[in-house]
């Protein structure tokens, strides 16, 4: 929890400087509010910020890729990783880490795809616009039949010329 508790450290620092620098503005900063509730605070503030950007900016892709890997965290706790690359009707181009999701018990094929299914319909990702998923090859993501790509092709009746599951290596 040090990072919340900085606010103390910084406002130290900027009183010192504050008192080189202009020592008749020393009350103005000594009345600005640094602790660890504000400072908490103000990073909910941010994370929500980035979250608005980045969903107006998913709204507005005309095609958009997903990339997605399953790995284990040091507690052993297995976590799928999205990323959404896209382009809009400007051709503006977005490419962003959406999601680090945690899986609680198995990492089947259909686990992915709930995961997945989740994230898009939080992000409200319209999957008419997606044209491939990228993943890294593991047999949970690739099976032939129990795969989450196959489960996906399965679950959306989307065709293989409309969805380019590619095999890639991170």
């Amino acid at each position: 929890m040090k990072p919340f508790t900085d606010g103390d450290y910084v406002k130290d620092c900027l009183m010192a400087v504050v008192e080189v620098i202009c020592p008749e503005k020393k009350k103005l900063f000594s009345d600005v509010s640094l602790s660890a509730r504000t400072v908490t605070r103000r990073i909910e503030e941010m994370s929500q910020d980035v979250k608005t950007g980045q969903h107006d900016c998913l709204k507005n892709l005309q095609y958009f890729s997903i990339a997605i890997d399953e790995s284990t965290d040091t507690m052993d706790t297995a976590q799928l990783t999205e990323f959404v690359r896209g382009v809009s009707s400007n051709f503006d181009i977005f490419e962003d880490f959406v999601d680090l999701v945690p899986m609680k018990g198995t990492t089947t094929g259909v686990d992915i795809l709930k995961a997945l299914l989740q994230c898009t319909n939080s992000m409200n990702l319209n999957l008419s616009k997606l044209v491939s998923v990228t993943t890294d090859g593991a047999p949970a993501m690739i099976g032939k039949n129990k795969g989450a790509v196959a489960c996906f092709k399965n679950t959306w009746k989307i065709s293989d010329a409309m969805t380019k599951c590619q095999r890639y290596t991170v």
